[in-house]
C-alpha cells in the first residue's frame, strides 16, 4: 500500500499494529507496540554478511546512497550508529521527500541529490523486486536483485544482475 501510495507512512505506522492485533484477536492498543516496535528497530545495526568488507572497498571508487521506503526515525540512526555511516554518501528516505520505490519521482529526487549522474552510471541494488528493482528498471537504471532464498527469476523484470550472496557485487564492480 505505502508503494501504491495508498497509505503515508505515518499511517502506516500505526495501521499494520492494527492489523496485526486484531487478526490475533488482541485488545492490546497499537500505538505502544508501534512506538516500542520502532524504538527497538532503530536501534538494530546487523548488517547482511558481507555489507562492511563490500563498503569498506568500494566507498572510495563509487558514490554510495541508500535509497529506502523505511520510515525516518528508524533509517537515520540505524545508518548513523552502523559501522558502514563513513560509507555512504546520502541516506534517500520515502517519508522525507514524500513519494516511495517505485514511483519515478523518488528515484528524480535520489538522482538530484546524487548531482543527476547519468543513469546508465548508477547500479540499483535491491532485495525488493516491486520497489527497488522494477522501480530502477522503469527509470532506466541497470539492476542488481539481491535473491539469497534463489527465488524464481520473474520474466516481466529486465534484472541486469543477479546475486546471492553481497561479495558477488564486488565481482560485477570492479
Amino acid at each position: 500500500e505505502l508503494e501504491a501510495g495508498t497509505v503515508s507512512p505515518a499511517v502506516l505506522r500505526v495501521l499494520r499494529f492494527e492489523r496485526l492485533l486484531q487478526t490475533i484477536g488482541s485488545d492490546v492498543a497499537p500505538l505502544p507496540v508501534s512506538e516500542s516496535y520502532l524504538r527497538n528497530l532503530s536501534e538494530c545495526t546487523h548488517l547482511i554478511e558481507g555489507a562492511h568488507e563490500l563498503l569498506e572497498s568500494l566507498h572510495r571508487a563509487y558514490r554510495i546512497a541508500i535509497a529506502t521506503n523505511g520510515l525516518s526515525v528508524v533509517q537515520r540512526p540505524r545508518v548513523g550508529n552502523s559501522a558502514i555511516r563513513d560509507y555512504i554518501a546520502d541516506l534517500v528516505i520515502s517519508e522525507e521527500i514524500g513519494k516511495a520505490k517505485p514511483a519515478m519521482a523518488f528515484f528524480d529526487t535520489a538522482f538530484e541529490r546524487m548531482g543527476n549522474p547519468d543513469r546508465s552510471a548508477v547500479l540499483m541494488v535491491g532485495d525488493s523486486l516491486s520497489s527497488d528493482i522494477a522501480g530502477a528498471c522503469n527509470y532506466g537504471m541497470d539492476t542488481c536483485w539481491y535473491n539469497p532464498a534463489a527465488h524464481a527469476r520473474p520474466e516481466h523484470l529486465a534484472i541486469t544482475y543477479e546475486i546471492r550472496s553481497l561479495g558477488e557485487l564486488g565481482g560485477i564492480l570492479k
